[in-house]
């Protein structure tokens, strides 16, 4: 009788550690899972900075393009270089 009951309690306490080590391999799957979510969050909102600073750069590089055009146009006439490649 003691050696049934011996049994089932083997049988109970590996149950019980292998039902605890699944949890804890799912909780460390979830804990990874969260940590790549986190970096691909990381990433995505770098390269988005980035990618604004680069057409911030761009706008205000086609300001000031415009800026030197008016200002090359609005010389007069005889400040203007002459020439084959001159602009009325």
């Amino acid at each position: 009788m003691m050696s049934k009951l011996w049994g089932w309690i083997a049988f109970a306490f590996m149950t019980v550690v292998s039902l605890a080590l699944l949890f804890m391999g799912q909780r460390d799957k979830a804990r990874e899972a969260k940590h790549k979510a986190d970096v691909k969050l990381a990433t995505s909102e770098a390269t988005r900075n980035t990618e604004n600073k680069i057409r911030e750069a761009q706008q205000q590089a086609r300001q000031q393009s415009v800026e030197t055009e008016k200002k090359r146009d609005e010389r007069p006439k005889t400040q203007r270089p002459s020439g084959s490649l001159r602009r009325d």
